[in-house]
């Protein structure tokens, strides 16, 4: 009996360096596992595709952030906090108003409840409340207000943290740069990394111009002078039987003036050439009386032509053009001073005027307006057109009138 209990013992004395083996390793398995949980557990709860755009990477300047990313879990409040060294949650935090945003007691935010947190100088962390987050569904959120640059041009990064209802106030931000962080119980997190940038100037000149010519031709470049003739292509007689007109008058105007421009007309009615070398004031009556070495100005209202009547008048064409008009006298609502005329005998409908009064006509120091525009003007080319109808007792002769236009630009 006795060597039976003595063999036993040796037996148990032999499973002993086994045993403690067995029980080592539990205890390092177990120490190892508990070591690994953690780390397991923030690598299932970083967030993914994040990112933060910035309206402005300009040095100093006030900019609205957006924030996007994807949770891994659900959350409802959210913390950003801005460090100058790392994005690395727990790890101590760099910040000065050269390195990280400055938070206004202004920031804003178009989802949820934003707030300034801590009492940093500067304030660097936004604290936000009453969001909804769901796990693995895209998030943004947009800062629109009470962000200002870091004042010079440098890198610096954004920690993410989300949170369930309450538990944010738990964060508390590094108040003296340097510091660490209290992270409190967070579920998610991530980092983001932004840089300020300076801004390109780039300087330019654009002068204000004006190009106005009037020409008789193909082209304001290769055209001439107007020199009209007004009457029958063979004599060249105006008649008591029948209207002539002629529109070879081209014109040609472009101008960035903001304001827009005025064109006016100077001169006068067709006058006979004896009279404007001897009696000048026959051909200025600017009161609508005209003697028979004239022929009539029609007046401020436009009018169809009146074969056996003495008429002299004009239509400026503007079609096409969304930008000018022409003025009262000169409007064409009928055919628009376009459809229907052309150099020669004329029956049509179109209406013409001619305002050559000493106040407001051709007779007066401002001219007659003929086209105006309340903006710029896209470069244009149009035409005048001219009527002429005698009466059985206006004076032979050899009539002419000579005509200037201005163009003003309001800039």
């Amino acid at each position: 009996m006795r060597e039976k209990v003595v063999q036993r013992i040796k037996y148990l004395m032999s499973l002993w360096p086994r045993l403690l083996w067995s029980i080592l390793l539990a205890s390092f398995l177990t120490s190892f596992i508990t070591l690994l949980l953690p780390l397991t557990a923030n690598a299932t709860g970083e967030i993914s595709s994040r990112s933060i755009t910035m309206s402005t990477s300009a040095a100093s300047a006030a900019a609205t952030y957006k924030l996007a990313f994807t949770p891994v879990s659900n959350a409802e409040e959210l913390i950003v906090d801005f460090c100058s060294n790392d994005p690395l949650v727990g790890d101590v935090c760099d910040f000065s108003s050269a390195t990280v945003p400055t938070i206004g007691s202004g920031i804003a935010s178009n989802v949820g409840t934003a707030a300034q947190d801590g009492s940093g100088t500067p304030i660097h962390t936004i604290r936000v409340t009453g969001l909804t987050m769901t796990g693995g569904t895209p998030f943004t959120i947009n800062f629109t207000a009470g962000i200002t640059n870091p004042s010079t041009n440098v890198s610096f990064y954004a920690r993410v943290l989300t949170y369930a209802t309450g538990n944010s106030s738990g964060y508390t931000p590094a108040n003296t740069s340097g510091s660490t962080p209290v992270s409190g119980t967070y579920i998610d997190s991530g980092g983001v990394a932004l840089s300020t940038a300076a801004n390109i100037s780039i300087t330019s000149k654009v002068f204000e111009t004006l190009a106005f010519c009037v020409y008789e031709g193909s082209s304001c470049s290769g055209g001439s002078a107007p020199a009209l003739i007004l009457g029958n292509s063979t004599t060249d007689a105006l008649s008591t039987t029948g209207a002539y007109v002629n529109d070879d008058a081209n014109y040609q105007i472009a101008t960035n003036a903001g304001s827009g421009v005025n064109i006016t007309m100077t001169g006068t009615t067709l006058c006979l050439s004896t009279v404007l070398i001897n009696i000048p004031a026959d051909c200025q009556p600017g009161a609508g009386t005209y003697s028979a070495d004239t022929i009539a100005a029609i007046g401020t209202t436009p009018a169809t032509s009146a074969v056996g009547t003495s008429q002299f008048g004009m239509c400026a064409d503007t079609q096409g053009s969304s930008v000018l008009t022409a003025a009262s006298p000169y409007a064409d609502s009928v055919n628009n001073c376009n459809s229907g005329l052309s150099t020669g005998a004329y029956s049509g409908t179109s209406k013409f005027g001619f305002n050559d009064s000493t106040s407001t006509g051709t007779n007066s120091a401002s001219g007659s307006q003929v086209i105006s525009s309340t903006a710029g003007v896209p470069s244009y080319t149009g035409s005048f057109a001219f009527i002429g109808n005698v009466a059985s007792t206006t004076t032979a002769g050899i009539y002419s009138a000579s005509l200037n236009f201005v163009a003003t630009g309001t800039f």
